[in-house]
């Protein structure tokens, strides 16, 4: 008898085992591929020009390579054949400390493609330890390799079509022939803040309710219609706003009504589980739920979100993996349509 289930308990352990070695190597295989999610968004305010528009949206590097100068990774956004390639943020990581990785990453895509390629920044790409100066830094190289930093709006044209890319805040001056002024009241702006209120002051008073505008942030957003109802509408353009700015009343920060947000930051949940989907979301805690945490999702009026859960892995080191939920990039087709 003692025996059998000695047998037995080998048996089990051994099959243990066997079930846990598999589990690891497909754990191990899943992190090192690269998924390509693609999504089509149908509006009526997509220009003829922009119809089959291809935007690859990047997110949440996290310090991480694939291949030798990221080749694995150029290679795969190149073959998407991309018009707009756009970068979602946290490219760095308490644990790696290197700038090598998203630096090389943009170098290679930039020499790769003909492309515009711009960029924003997550949380951690602003307050790594509280190093204030870091995003400087990582600001100017990547401009310098070619790269845009996104911190206002930027009109794309085709002939006489045109759409926006813009950052979800943006700052303006309610009147702009005192931009002049409101600049030389803050001489302590840099140049891209400047340009903050420069291309955003030019926004708020041109852009239209039919134009088509893409908003791109780090973090989800979801519920802008309630954000909406929250703040003031302002005249009839497609825009909210609320005083802010430079503690100066001509200076207004705005949330800036869109057609498409392209988000990342929550890795999609980073830990799937068979039924029950992501295990922690890092704004809502555990079991969120995939409601804007990754996929495709359109709100009460008409609004498309698309959230990445991107290419890397936060935690402590033992937990900076992914689980039944691979690294990808995302390819957004516009279409004009109904």
């Amino acid at each position: 008898m003692n025996s059998f289930r000695h047998r037995r308990l080998l048996v089990v352990l051994t099959l243990t085992f066997l079930f846990m070695t598999v589990l690891a190597g497909y754990t191990w295989w899943d992190n090192q591929r690269i998924v390509v999610r693609h999504y089509h968004v149908t509006h009526p305010q997509v220009p003829a020009a922009f119809d089959g528009f291809r935007v690859v949206f990047v997110s949440d590097l996290e310090g991480r390579s694939f291949g030798p100068g990221q080749r694995r990774l150029i290679e795969l956004i190149a073959a998407q054949a991309p018009d707009l390639l756009v970068f979602g943020g946290d490219y760095d990581d308490r644990h790696v400390r290197s700038l090598e990785p998203i630096t090389d990453l943009v170098k290679g895509v930039v020499t790769a493609l003909d492309v515009p390629v711009y960029f924003v920044l997550g949380e951690k790409d602003w307050y790594i330890e509280s190093d204030t100066t870091r995003s400087d830094t990582l600001i100017r190289a990547l401009e310098d390799l070619g790269a845009h930093y996104l911190n206002a709006p930027v009109l794309f044209k085709k002939g006489f079509d045109y759409i926006w890319l813009t950052p979800l805040r943006v700052g303006f001056v309610s009147d702009p022939n005192v931009l002049p002024a409101f600049l030389e009241q803050h001489p302590e702006l840099s140049a891209a803040e400047v340009a903050f209120w420069r291309q955003g002051t030019a926004f708020r008073h041109v852009v239209k309710p039919t134009d088509f505008v893409v908003v791109v942030e780090h973090e989800p957003f979801r519920d802008f219609p309630s954000a909406l109802q929250a703040l003031s509408r302002t005249g009839t353009e497609a825009t909210t706003g609320h005083n802010g700015g430079h503690g100066d009343n001509e200076g207004t920060i705005m949330y800036t009504d869109h057609d498409l947000y392209l988000a990342g930051h929550t890795h999609g949940g980073q830990i799937r589980l068979p039924f029950i989907g992501p295990l922690v979301e890092p704004n809502r805690g555990f079991f969120p739920g995939d409601d804007y945490v990754k996929g495709l999702f359109v709100d009460s009026e008409g609004r498309y979100q698309v959230v990445s859960a991107g290419l890397g892995a936060s935690g402590p080191r033992w937990a900076r993996f992914r689980f039944l939920n691979p690294p990808e990039i995302v390819v957004v087709t516009l279409d004009q349509g109904e």
